[in-house]
């Protein structure tokens, strides 16, 4: 079937101004969403990071929600109230691809874009310790089980109110001889990325908490040796491991800087030194990276918590 020369003229320039229209409204709306919604493009597994959201706080409105990784993360209005800014994590166990950051208010979308999560590159450990902690003996797998329940439970907790807008401090001033991600190769056997970081310190050396929380869990365990979970409120948790003495109990409420307990080498170590680690809506994320950027949002939104 022919189409005359009038029908050509028209289809060719509906369709020319048809995709022009596309490519400008697709292109302003990411300019819109970038202008708007600014976080890193790409991050490794285990890294957080700070998001701003940079539109105007309208008194009365519903706080917008940011979600990341199918967990909604907390966001907090700016000092000048043109904007939103709050942290969000990949968790250290994701598997690399690209993910999907928005912020939604009630049902509407008010701005997304893609992140790139990397798988981390923390290299590998190498380290020897007691075979019962490579091959646990029959009579202590129940007990592990359950202290390992027991943890998982802390890192669901979506408490209130929020006790970190002030930002973290690290708890021990010190130099890290482990790091955060690195494989681990325990008597030869491969094992989990370490979730934490490791800070030396001698033993009986304070512990400090970094910020105002609750103790919601304080045990001698298997792996870990005398432990402190605290509970800083809005899924943030951070963590106490290898601990030689615990100096408070499960429902305390600490204030910044308290001493939570000593330095030691319980559980499965290969010397004195503490393990601190930071979960955020259950995301095991770098304890180091998320102190330093809770001080940074603590600057963009303390006069809103003070």
């Amino acid at each position: 079937m022919s189409i005359s020369m009038p029908s050509r003229i028209f289809i060719y320039y509906f369709v020319l101004i048809t995709a022009t229209y596309l490519f400008f409204f697709s292109s302003s709306s990411l300019r819109a969403d970038e202008a708007i919604l600014q976080a890193p493009s790409r991050l490794e597994a285990g890294d957080p990071a700070l998001v701003k959201f940079l539109l105007p706080v309208k008194p009365g409105s519903v706080p917008p929600v940011m979600l990341f990784m199918e967990r909604e993360f907390p966001i907090y209005p700016l000092a000048d109230n043109q904007g939103w800014a709050g942290i969000i994590g990949a968790d250290l166990r994701a598997e690399p691809g690209e993910y999907i950051l928005s912020l939604r208010q009630t049902d509407q979308i008010l701005a997304r874009r893609n992140i790139v999560v990397a798988a981390r590159s923390g290299g590998a450990r190498d380290i020897r310790v007691d075979d019962k902690y490579v091959s646990p003996p029959d009579q202590v797998i129940e007990r592990i089980k359950a202290e390992s329940q027991r943890q998982n439970d802390v890192y669901l907790l979506n408490t209130s109110p929020v006790f970190w807008t002030d930002g973290l401090l690290t708890p021990l001033n010190s130099a890290v001889v482990g790091k955060f991600g690195r494989s681990s190769i325990i008597n030869g056997q491969p094992r989990s990325p370490h979730g934490g970081v490791d800070l030396r310190g001698a033993p009986g050396t304070a512990v400090k908490c970094p910020a105002e929380g609750r103790v919601v869990l304080a045990m001698d365990t298997y792996f870990s040796g005398l432990l402190v979970l605290l509970d800083h409120g809005q899924g943030l948790i951070s963590g106490y491991r290898h601990l030689s003495k615990i100096l408070v109990n499960e429902g305390d409420m600490l204030t910044q800087g308290q001493i939570i307990g000593l330095v030691g080498a319980t559980g499965r170590v290969t010397g004195p030194h503490l393990h601190f680690d930071i979960h955020l809506k259950n995301a095991t994320i770098d304890p180091l990276k998320f102190v330093r950027l809770s001080l940074e949002l603590a600057a963009l939104i303390q006069d809103k918590n003070r």
